[in-house]
Formats: C-alpha cells, structure tokens, sequence
C-alpha cells in the first residue's frame, strides 16, 4: 500500500481506495496516469524481489469526464467517482494480462502525442472487446506487457 500511495503521490494523484488486493488511483489525466502505471508497475517488481509471494499486478487506464461527490447520509457518508471511465477502466482490468498495462484509444492518442516512448510501449489486442454495460459499442484496446517500458 506504501508503494502505490507513494507512485500515486508523485505523479501528482492520490488513491481513491484500496479494497481486496486492488487499488483504485485518479490522476488529473492521461498525462499523469500513464506513467504512473510504468513506475508503479516498476516498483512493484521490484519489491516482489524482497517479497516473491507479492503476486504480480494487472492496470488499467481509461480517461474522460466524471463527477466526484459525497454520497451517502449524515450518518455514513463516503466520497464516490461516477462515469463511464470508471466503469470501463474496471471492465478492461482482467483482460490485462499479469503485469500488463491495459489502456482505451483516447489514453493512447493522449501517450502519442505527449510521449511516444510511453506510446511505443502498447500493442493493439487482436479483437475489439464488448463491455458489459456498454451495449453494443465495441472497444478498441493495447497493452504493454510486462518486461517491456
């Protein structure tokens, strides 16, 4: 938890909550989240050098408008993020594969422009994917696979 509050604090985010063995970070952007998700994958590999039982992390990233708020009662209140990147950016999640960096086109057009080391990193997944809770608007989805960036 140390590590991925720290890579999220230096890359200008924070972490929204950790639940089970996963974390959920927000970044001002594309240009921040991105990589972010290369040095947090980066120490966390390195970490599982001291810690081999560390299993290995898979990452998403997805961009665009969202509204954050408190929800909830007097009584019991949290904050929350709603839109659909949040949700899409949990679908794509599992077909990252074991230390992979999975992203949408917008966060890889975002990686072209502002850095193509970053954007030579992604491949293009073979077949457009079909969200749950999305329709039938397929997406088009590149991973970085682990060893590589």
């Amino acid at each position: 938890m140390a590590i991925v509050v720290d890579v999220a604090a230096h890359h200008c985010g924070d972490v929204h909550d950790f639940e089970g063995d996963g974390a959920m970070l927000y970044f001002a952007g594309p240009g921040e989240a991105l990589p972010a998700a290369f040095a947090l994958r980066a120490a966390l590999a390195e970490y599982r050098i001291e810690q081999p039982s560390l299993p290995q992390a898979r990452f998403s990233v997805d961009a665009g408008p969202l509204v954050i708020g408190h929800i909830g009662t007097r009584f019991r209140r949290g904050l929350s993020f709603i839109g659909p990147s949040i949700n899409r950016a949990a679908r794509i999640l599992p077909l990252a594969p074991a230390d992979g960096i999975i992203v949408t086109q917008g966060v890889l057009e975002h990686a072209r422009r502002s850095d193509p080391d970053l954007h030579a990193e992604f491949v293009e997944l073979r077949d457009r994917q079909q969200l749950k809770g999305f329709g039938r608007q397929s997406v088009r989805l590149w991973v970085a696979q682990s060893g590589r960036g």
